[in-house]
This record gives C-alpha cells, structure tokens and sequence, in this order.
C-alpha cells in the first residue's frame, strides 16, 4: 500500500525520538509553533513513516521512544500546510546519529534542541540558523569543532558540550552574549579565544579535564563568576577563601605566581604532577599546615618555602632534590619530614632547627654523611636512612633518644658510635646490609629491642654483647647463627661436665672430712682439688 507523503495531525505539540539508535532521519519539514493550541501541525513525511509513531490524529504529543507502528494496516490523508512552530521542541538523544538532515535547519524557532548521546563528529554551518535557540545539548558526541556559525545562536542560555573531542573554541563563541551556562567539562581544549571574556552574563562555566595551560585575561571580564585570576580559575580555585586544595594528579607542569593569594590555605596537595619548580610566591601560603608535593620532578626548592613556619606535615618524596634550601630550617613546627625518593648527597646543619620532628624519611637518597647538628632532633621517634651511601654516624647520633625505629640498611656503615647505646627506647633497628665487623660495647643497653636485621655484615663471629639482650625478633647471617649455636651447644656441655666434677668434689671433700685428715692435710687436700675444678672447700 502506498503511503502519502504528508501528515495532519490536529494539535501535534512536542516531538521525541530519543533511545531507538537511529543513525539518520528523513527529510521532514516542520513548521508549527511549539505549544500553541490554536494552531494545526502539518509535516511533509518521508515514505516511511514508521519513524513519527502517529497512532491518532487528535495525539498533543508524539513519543517515538521504543515505538514501532505498523504502517501496513494505517492510511493517512496528508495535506501540505505551511504554519509557524515558535516554541518547539526536538530531542534526539540517545541515537546513533553521525550526522543531521538538513529540514532541522528550518526549525527556526525551535528553543530547545537536544542532541546528547550521539555519534557527531561535526555539525553543519546551518546550525547557525537556529537563532530562537535557547538551550543546545550536545554533550557526549565525538565533535572535534564548532563551526564560526555557532555564533549566529545569539539568545542561547544553555550550551552543553561536555564530553566531545573540541581541542580549540571558534572566536564567534564571543557572540553568545546571553550564554549562562557553558558545559566544556572534558574535552581536548589547549586553548580559549579572548572573546571568551564577551560572554559577561555566564553565570557557570566548567572547563575540567581538558588540556589547557592558561586562560585568556579576558576571562577575568566574567564577573558574575568567582574568578580569583586565570591561572587560578584554570586550577578550579573558586574562592581566595579557600581552606583545602588538592591537585594531585593533573599532570601540571607549572604553577601561577597567583598560588600565593590563597594565604588562607591550610592544605595543599600537588601530589603525581609534573612540577619542576615551585613558584617565589608559594611562600606567601604562611597558614598552611599540610602541604604534599610527592612523585614531581622538583630539582630544588624556592629560598621563600622557609616561610611556611607553621607547617606540621611536608611530603616531597620522589622528586629529584639533591640539595634542601637554607631557610629549610626555618620550618620549626615540622612533626613529619618525607623525602625519600630524591638525589639529596648532604643535608645542611640547619636540619637541627627541626627540633619538633617526629618522623624524618630520608631513604634512597644520596647521603654520604649527617650533620651533627641531626642530634638536635630529640623528639624523633621514626628515622628511616636506609639506602644511601652513609659510612659512618655522628656522635651526636646518641642524642636520639626518644627513637623507636631506627632504619639504616644498606649503607657502607664500617661501624657504630658509642654513644650508640643511648638509644635505649628503640624497638626496631635494621642494620641489614653494611659492613659493620662488630657492635660497641654500650649495645648492651637497648634492651627494648624487639626487632634487629644484622644480615649481610662482615661479621666474622656471633657479637656476644648481643647474649645480654632478649630480642624476639633476631636476623643474623646464617653461618653466624650456626656457629651461635655450637658454641652454645659446647658450653652446655662445659657447663653439665663442670656440674657434675663440682659434684664429685663436694663428695670427695665430704669424705676426706670423715676421715679426720689432719688439719694441715686437709687444707693443702682442698687446695689441690680448688685448683684443679675451681671449687670451694
């Protein structure tokens, strides 16, 4: 049966084909004004109209959601007429469309145009006829770029192209001058034009995840959002206000001197970014506490980083420093210290102004020595130096006393101070992997380890300061260990044999009393046998 080609529904007011994978659409003409009941729909309509769903000729409202009409057993008279569609509304999310059909282009009136959820890679130039355009969708498409035309869409509020493939923004982006929303949320963007600053009434404006390194200064013309400068804006700062920032993990390469007006920061994470230096300005940020610029490639610190005297935590692990700042001393209310993971071959004597540390990370680094002043850090608990080049230790090393868990594995360690043993609340120590050959005598007086690693030493002998403590936890090499235990096994032997003569002399000695030896006889008797088993007559 032959269907006719144009359709007359009598107040047909809203038209949705979303969800049913379409991958183009015929070349249908409308032309009736959106919700306005006085007013007849007429459309020109392919020869397959399974794809407007009518089932009524009286329907306010055509859905082709999950529709599918039975054009064999339906027979429509179509007549052409040619109405105004003000206030129309198209959605066609959800398809699978690559590209549009130019009868949307004479739609201009639509206010509303819904295209997210599609394959377009492009939009035509006629998109710029949709001039009554208020809200345009396009998010999560696969476009590339905007046509100039773009800019014709001068009444539109709402653009949303979140999720797409933009790497640039056309220069008539700047005509949108009644845009309140613009959505780029992850795209591909390296850069904005100036005429971004045009859009003065944009009341939201969401640039994440794209690949730009800077913003025009036109942008800080947008003052109906809370734009604390470019730079700044670009790192999603909203507020000078701000108490908490983390931009960990957004592969920045650089930070704005405009870092060092948020001076109300008290938390800064930059960890996993690219970072090869730190701003002069980082120094103004005096109220922060916690600051984390783990896993950069940091060669060296700014002089002003002494500034930051109340902070409590600092994390520069896995940078590449190789020497810290003078005024690092300066950072006297520091508890916890991390940088391990660097190039560091020396610490400067202001190290010792940290006397508040607790915890000091300073494995796999590059350190041949330690300053004497490190004696000065009384309050440390945890120490960890193991993986360096260290040969020897300061006397002031004894000074830690308060130390529970000292690391020193794999250095070149050829000995230990004696003040060693004023270390007297350690738990744990790993000396692993030195060339110590013996312990000082005052090794003795730890007698709260639990834990101690002596593998991998020139040790030729079991240390025997190490018989006087009672360590549960015990790593020596295994030759070591053996010859531990046979001689261990030998003086239990010397000890039950020299039990046992003991025994036999006490006897002896009882009998020569029985006897009533002469007294002379007797004590020359005692000392022969006192002599011989050192027993006591």
């Amino acid at each position: 049966m032959e269907i006719g080609k144009k359709l007359n529904p009598q107040e047909l007011r809203d038209l949705a084909i979303t969800a049913l994978e379409h991958t183009s659409l015929p070349d249908v003409i409308i032309t009736k004004k959106h919700r306005d009941p006085g007013l007849k729909l007429d459309m020109e309509i392919p020869q397959e109209p399974r794809y407007l769903g009518v089932t009524s000729m009286e329907q306010t409202e055509l859905d082709l959601e999950q529709t599918e009409l039975d054009l064999e057993q339906t027979e429509l008279d179509l007549e052409q007429t040619e109405l105004d569609l003000e206030q129309t509304e198209l959605d066609l999310e959800g398809n699978e469309l690559t590209f549009l059909p130019d009868w949307i282009g004479n739609l201009t009136n639509l206010k509303y145009l819904c295209l997210e959820c599609n394959k377009l890679t492009s939009l035509p130039d006629w998109i710029g006829n949709l001039t009554n355009l208020k809200e345009l969708n396009l998010r999560w498409n696969r476009l590339t770029f905007l046509p100039e035309s773009i800019g014709n869409l001068t009444n539109l509020e709402t653009l949303n192209l979140r999720g797409n493939l933009l790497t640039s923004l056309p220069e008539s982006i700047g005509n949108l001058r009644n845009l309140e929303e613009l959505n780029l949320f992850d795209n591909k963007l390296t850069s904005v034009p100036e005429s971004i600053g045009n859009l003065t009434k944009l009341k939201k404006l969401n640039f994440k995840y794209n690949k730009l390194s800077s913003l025009p200064e036109s942008i800080m013309n947008l003052t109906n959002i809370s734009i604390p400068t470019p730079g700044l804006f670009l790192l999603g700062v909203k507020s000078l206000e701000e108490t908490y920032l983390d931009l960990s993990n957004k592969h920045l390469t650089e930070l704005p001197e405009s870092i060092g007006l948020l001076t109300n920061l008290k938390r800064l994470v930059l960890e996993n970014n690219n970072l090869t230096q730190l701003p002069e300005s980082i120094g103004n940020l005096t109220n922060l506490k916690d600051l984390d610029l783990s896993g950069n490639n940091l060669t060296q610190l700014p002089e002003s980083i002494g500034n930051l005297t109340n902070l409590k935590d600092l994390d520069l692990s896995g940078n590449n420093l190789t020497q810290l700042p003078e005024s690092f001393g300066n950072l006297t209310n520091l508890k916890e210290l991390n940088l391990r993971w660097n190039r560091l071959t020396s610490l400067s004597e202001s190290i010792g102004n940290l006397t508040n540390l607790e915890t000091l990370n300073l494995r796999r680094n590059l350190l041949t020595s330690l300053p004497e002043s490190l004696g000065n850090l009384t309050n440390l608990e945890g120490l960890y130096l193991c993986n360096n080049e260290l040969t020897q230790l300061p006397e002031s090393f004894g000074n830690l006393t308060n130390l529970v868990t000292l690391w020193l594995e794999d250095n070149i360690l050829t000995s230990l101070p004696e003040s060693f043993g004023n270390l007297t609340n350690l738990e744990s120590l790993w000396l692993e992997g030195n060339r110590l050959t013996s312990l000082p005598e005052s090794f003795g007086n730890l007698t709260k380890l639990t834990r101690l690693n002596l593998q991998q030493n020139n040790f030729t002998q079991f240390p025997t300061i190490l018989r006087e403590l009672t360590i549960d936890n015990l790593y020596c090499d295994e030759h070591i260990m053996e010859e531990e235990e046979e001689e261990e096994e030998e003086e239990e032997e010397e000890e039950e044999e020299q039990e046992d003569i003991n025994s036999n002399c006490h006897k002896l000695l009882s009998l020569i009393e029985e006897c009533n030896v002469p007294e002379g006889k007797y004590l020359e008797m005692c000392n022969l046998i006192q002599k011989m088993h050192t027993v006591e007559c």
